[in-house]
């Protein structure tokens, strides 16, 4: 079966061949188009194989008698049975009507198969041809996405969400009560109510029916205002205690994350700011925004730390910050970042961890170490082996995704108007992000729940609780 195999396409490349050979007297400014797209060595390789499949493509429509001369030209029958024209010049040039030939100005597949025709070769069966020509299309990646832990976390995520909520802000330490006044809010509450308005993706006063619900349900020990949600949106102390929230939920995934990309990206606000295009004297405004840097996992898009800044700060100033932090709870083998972070002191910072830094070099850095053996090392590699550079390096788009899945799902547009409401909205969205990562790794790494409360032995403002008292119960 092998050597048949091998046979049929031999036969199949000795009338590639031939067909090459005869076919040297198309337009050498064709063949030149067929081979580079703007100098791009990946996209002149694509379009090199695709012009292979035109070729296959026409000796197929050859070996089908869809071809027939006529006195104006020869008359070639698509696939799709329309009709084209192929005439030839007095230089021997060929031209079609096909929409391919007047828009790419490529040899189209009906050129091929008058050539092919014009020459009398004699081609294989129609079974080789196709099998050839199949050989040829490009690989689809087959889709692992385990689409029944994905089902069965969607359809439980709500729930669950406000289940593991709950459980870990029952951490929170509370203030001490006054004796006097009114009785305050129990932060638990705050939070979860805040995280629900943010959940749903509604102003405040639309979700007062959700947050009503999550007290009927048990979630809110009392019924919240939009107004009373506002005000602990504001609070600047809420800030580190979400902080401090978004890290212990992935801390359940230490042993499973080693990898990590950092990177930076924009929420806008309701707020305009003026400014002046120097150049033609427009006084116009421009839409204020937030910049959230985040540190996340490759494998799972867990956010292992957070910073939320205003649009100014450069994302080198925060790269100590969320490192050190990402420290605090897990191992770092390799640290990924595109080029914004590309100086010494930061690779001097990863190589310090034991990590690995895979951040690329501009066009004009060098490889002197300045003190910094790591920088002329990975230097030496992103330049003598880019392809195994780039090997590690591709993992840095799971931090794109991830800002993708953060704002596809909870949105990038903040609600709030106080900077400090506007910096609470974007971590209470990290927060619902992590927490519905978590719940999908519960259906498909099979992670424990109880790892949320084992991993973190103290946190700012919060304390530890006995872990047999806590328990969320869900179903694989």
């Amino acid at each position: 079966m092998e050597s048949i195999k091998s046979n049929l396409g031999e036969i199949v490349e000795e009338c590639m061949e031939h067909f090459m050979e005869i076919g040297s007297q198309y337009p050498q400014e064709l063949i030149e188009n067929n081979e580079m797209i703007n100098g791009h060595q990946n996209a002149a390789s694509r379009k090199r194989s695709i012009d292979q499949r035109r070729k296959m493509k026409g000796l197929l429509l050859a070996k089908k008698k869809n071809v027939s001369e006529t006195k104006s030209g020869w008359i070639v029958k698509g696939s799709h049975g329309s009709k084209h024209l192929v005439t030839i010049n007095s230089e021997g040039h060929y031209s079609c009507s096909c929409e391919d030939f007047r828009n790419s100005n490529y040899v189209c597949k009906h050129i091929h198969a008058v050539r092919a025709v014009e020459s009398g070769i004699i081609l294989p069966s129609i079974s080789t041809l196709e099998k050839q020509l199949n050989s040829l299309r490009p690989h689809i990646k087959e889709c692992t996405q385990n689409w029944s832990a994905y089902t069965n976390a969607q359809s439980s995520e709500e729930r669950l969400l406000f289940e593991i909520l709950k459980n870990i802000c029952s951490m929170i330490i509370e203030p001490t009560e006054k004796k006097r006044g009114r009785p305050t809010i129990p932060i638990q509450d705050a939070i979860i109510a805040m995280v629900c308005k943010v959940y749903s993706m509604k102003s405040g006063r639309r979700a007062e029916h959700d947050i009503e619900i999550a007290y009927e349900k048990g979630y809110i020990s009392r019924k919240l205002r939009h107004t009373t949600v506002s005000d602990y949106m504001i609070k600047p102390e809420m800030t580190s205690i979400l902080t401090a929230l978004i890290e212990l939920v992935s801390t359940p995934f230490i042993n499973i994350e080693t990898t990590f990309a950092m990177d930076s990206s924009g929420f806008s606000t309701k707020k305009h700011e003026p400014w002046k295009q120097f150049k033609y004297g427009i006084e116009t405004k421009k839409r204020k925004w937030l910049k959230a840097h985040i540190n996340v996992g490759v494998k799972t898009n867990i956010i292992a730390a957070v910073a939320i800044t205003d649009s100014n700060e450069t994302d080198q100033n925060k790269f100590e910050q969320l490192f050190t932090a990402t420290l605090e709870n897990f191992h770092v083998d390799e640290q990924m970042a595109d080029g914004a972070y590309c100086t010494r002191d930061i690779f001097e910072a990863i190589d310090g961890s034991g990590a690995k830094p895979f951040i690329p070099f501009s066009d004009h850095s060098t490889g002197n170490p300045k003190g910094v053996w790591v920088w002329t090392e990975m230097y030496e590699l992103f330049q003598q082996n880019k392809i195994e550079f780039l090997k590690h390096y591709h993992k840095r788009n799971n931090v794109e995704t991830t800002f993708h899945m953060l704002k596809s799902k909870f949105g990038e547009t903040l609600k709030s108007t106080s900077e400090s409401g506007q910096v609470n909205e974007i971590l209470c969205k990290i927060l619902c992000h992590n927490i519905c990562v978590f719940i999908h790794e519960l259906y498909e790494l099979n992670v424990s729940i109880d790892d949320l409360f084992e991993k973190k032995q103290s946190m700012p403002f919060m304390h530890v609780v006995n872990n047999k008292g806590i328990h969320v119960s869900y179903s694989h």
